[in-house]
């Protein structure tokens, strides 16, 4: 789940850097403080506006005034910290950085999950009124988890989260249903199944992915197939996710996009699906893989090789987060704590930063291509001349050397195997000692590839003018779709193609035909080097 007891020490140590006590009391005081009616929020916005005054006074004054409001501000100040006016948008960054030990959306999801273990008095109903305050999904999704801590005394169902089943926010009757299948309150489920056909879209669409992922409920895919069609595309998106997890390989040739006639023919595809195959549906498939939450994060260079990692919400337009002030960014990976693990090509350098850019790892690598967190805390790199696993302390466990200094592209397999590829399109895999385990030939690649090691011994890559799948057992190539100087490519669970070229400065979703469905152009005209959906 999203909060399995070893990442206890980590949400404690975030708490602590934050100043607060890991007391049920001083965490509960902790989300009051954040607490802000619509006077204090009128009148911090009217604060914030003057951050473009013409006056310098005016603005330190706002400034200053804004910071005394303290944990009130932070999500107001992050609304606008990518305001139009660059004045506005400073002092924001400013006094973000004053007010943040440690970014609000990490301390309040480290404070939302203890909530859920230490079950102090008042914890559910302060989480109940917290869920509309939530900064992202992220901050959400462990509000929601607490509750499922919290959703059964003694064998019974906390009466507060039942009477939740019927309050006047959506958000809180889907977080309410999702925590009482998620503890197995069973006693509940009849009055919650009413809930599929509410008429609030967050609310279906959290009961019937909760019914169907954790209560393991095959009555309940139908109503999820049905958000397909209804409701906002994030939870399409994320409906589909589970959909094509459930599926596997027999999933329906369709893909979801934004206009309507494509979200009705993915509906009556999969409800196809469904009637022919209801019977043979294993649910046990869902605990395989991570949740997928349709965030586009694009790795973005200028001409002068300055570059950017920007993180778009679904809808491909509202910024979650951006690091700036990098140099070529050329691989990047969002860590559980939600820092980002950083590869810079050009200063040479692995870096783990937080949300505001702040470094809290580095190590110096020459040219490095990839980078990964892997799940024992150590990092793999793949540069020009070298592919390493390296500890916190910078100690390398795993060197491989390649004199000729080729290596354009590189990964690790899930079996712990390195796949990696040269300029000339040779693709090499070789074990954990460093012995080649087999190699065949793909067209020729650029100077900056990319690939990604696909389940079934299947690999895509990067070529010069298309994109392209390859059976690692016998070097055939079994997909391919022509794409204009390609830099990146991933497979997404929905079977489609993510693919950002170089030459059209956009990032491309291609379905299994080749076709795109779905394009993202950055707005500042830079470069979309990279570019990766989780």
């Amino acid at each position: 789940s999203f909060a399995q007891d070893d990442e206890r020490e980590r949400d404690e140590d975030i708490l602590r850097k934050a100043g607060v006590k890991l007391a049920g009391a001083e965490i509960i005081d902790y989300f009051q403080q954040r607490n802000v009616s619509d006077e204090q929020r009128k009148a911090i916005v009217s604060l914030i506006a003057q951050f473009g005054h013409e006056s310098f006074r005016m603005r330190e004054k706002a400034s200053d005034d804004v910071e005394k409001q303290g944990l009130r501000a932070i999500s107001l100040l992050k609304q606008h910290i990518n305001h139009q006016d660059a004045e506005i948008a400073r002092r924001c960054r400013l006094s973000l950085d004053k007010l943040e030990k440690v970014p609000s959306e990490l301390v309040s999801a480290a404070a939302a999950r203890m909530l859920g273990r230490l079950k102090p008095p008042r914890a559910l109903e302060v989480l109940l009124a917290q869920l509309t305050l939530a900064e992202d999904e992220y901050v959400a999704e462990a509000m929601r988890w607490g509750l499922s801590q919290l959703a059964v005394r003694d064998g019974t169902p906390e009466p507060a989260l039942v009477k939740a089943l019927g309050d006047s926010s959506g958000v809180r009757r889907g977080a309410a249903a999702e925590a009482l299948i998620r503890a197995g309150a069973k006693s509940e489920f009849e009055k919650i199944r009413t809930l599929l056909k509410d008429n609030d879209a967050e609310t279906q669409f959290r009961t019937a992915h909760a019914l169907v992922v954790h209560a393991k409920e095959k009555q309940a895919i139908p109503e999820l197939i049905a958000v397909l069609s209804n409701g906002p595309m994030d939870f399409g998106w994320q409906a589909e996710e589970v959909l094509h997890r459930i599926a596997g390989e027999g999933a329906p040739t369709v893909a979801l996009s934004n206009d309507r006639t494509t979200r009705l023919q993915a509906r009556d595809a999969w409800l196809e699906w469904w009637n022919k195959n209801n019977a043979s549906v294993n649910l046990a498939k869902l605990d395989e893989r991570p949740k997928y939450y349709g965030y586009l994060m694009v790795l973005q260079i200028s001409p002068n090789g300055g570059g950017k990692v920007v993180e778009y919400a679904p809808d491909g337009k509202t910024v979650r987060w951006q690091i700036d002030g990098l140099q070529f960014p050329i691989s990047a990976q969002v860590l559980p704590s939600q820092h980002v693990l950083i590869a810079e090509h050009n200063s040479q350098q692995i870096t783990e930063r937080d949300g505001q850019g702040r470094i809290h790892w580095r190590k110096q690598v020459a040219q490095p291509v990839y980078c990964e967190r892997l799940a024992n805390g150590n990092t793999f790199i793949v540069s020009r001349g070298s592919i390493t696993e390296t500890t916190k302390d910078g100690t390398e466990v795993f060197t491989f050397t390649r004199p000729n200094q080729d290596i354009v592209a590189g990964s690790r397999a899930r079996d712990g195997q390195v796949v990696f590829a040269t300029q000339s399109g040779q693709v090499i895999r070789i074990d954990n000692k460093g012995r080649q385990v087999r190699t065949f030939q793909t067209g020729r690649m650029y100077y900056y590839s990319h690939l990604q090691v696909l389940p079934n011994n299947r690999v895509v890559v990067t070529l010069m003018n298309s994109v392209a799948e390859f059976d690692e057992i016998t070097g055939k190539q079994i997909w391919s779709a022509t794409v204009s100087r390609p830099s990146c490519v991933q497979r997404l669970p929905n079977g489609n193609t993510l693919v950002s070229s170089y030459m059209t400065r956009k990032v491309i979703e291609l379905d299994r035909n080749g076709k795109a469905v779905s394009e993202h152009t950055p707005p500042d005209a830079s470069i979309p080097y990279r570019a990766f959906k989780r």
